[in-house]
């Protein structure tokens, strides 16, 4: 694995179908470090190999990290932060951006 740490900086939300993790600044912020954060993906997407998943899903699962590392750089530069949804039925990463509550 890479040097990105997931660990007890974000928060969990759950809704009917799906749950949402919300990023705080700190977090958006290392988030925005694209490579940074692929690498993770691309960490992940590697244990999904060792399970039998092809490789066209770990190439899928880094695009999805860089849309969310552009969505960071957005929400960054204007002091917001990132949340993270995979509705289900969705072939995709959600990103949006927040302010106020968690988003400290």
């Amino acid at each position: 694995m890479t040097g990105y740490d997931l660990t007890g900086m974000y928060k969990w939300t759950f809704g009917w179908v799906s749950g949402t993790i919300h990023l705080n600044k700190n977090e958006t912020a290392r988030t925005t470090r694209a490579a940074q954060f692929i690498g993770f993906i691309n960490g992940v997407a590697g244990i999904f190999a060792l399970t039998g998943i092809p490789g066209l899903l770990a190439k899928w699962v880094a695009l999805n990290a860089a849309g969310v590392a552009w969505k960071a750089a957005g929400a960054n530069s204007r002091h917001h932060c990132v949340k993270l949804k995979w509705p289900i039925g969705y072939p995709g990463l959600l990103s949006g951006e927040y302010s106020g509550g968690y988003c400290r």
